[in-house]
């Protein structure tokens, strides 16, 4: 997963974030504390926006990320064998 960080003066920069916790942990909060402080840090870093992508149709990407705050920008695109969904969150 690609996260674009938008900096108050336009640049953008992107993050890379792979599987970020195992099965074993899912549905703790741990996934969501670690959302939280990247955005406060990111804030803090001067970055005033977040832009990231999930699978269409993968449910529990949606909701994780609409829990975190992330809404659907209306944009997809075709990533060869799935659509990706964009969303954006304002720090």
């Amino acid at each position: 997963m690609n996260i674009a960080l938008l900096s108050s003066n336009y640049n953008v920069r992107r993050l890379n974030i792979a599987d970020m916790t195992s099965l074993s942990i899912q549905n703790t909060g741990i996934g969501s504390c670690i959302i939280d402080e990247l955005c406060q840090y990111m804030k803090k870093s001067g970055i005033t926006g977040l832009r990231l992508g999930w699978a269409k149709g993968n449910l529990h990407a949606e909701h994780f990320w609409h829990k975190n705050g992330f809404q659907e920008t209306g944009i997809t695109y075709n990533a060869g064998s799935y659509t990706v969904v964009l969303a954006h969150r304002n720090l």
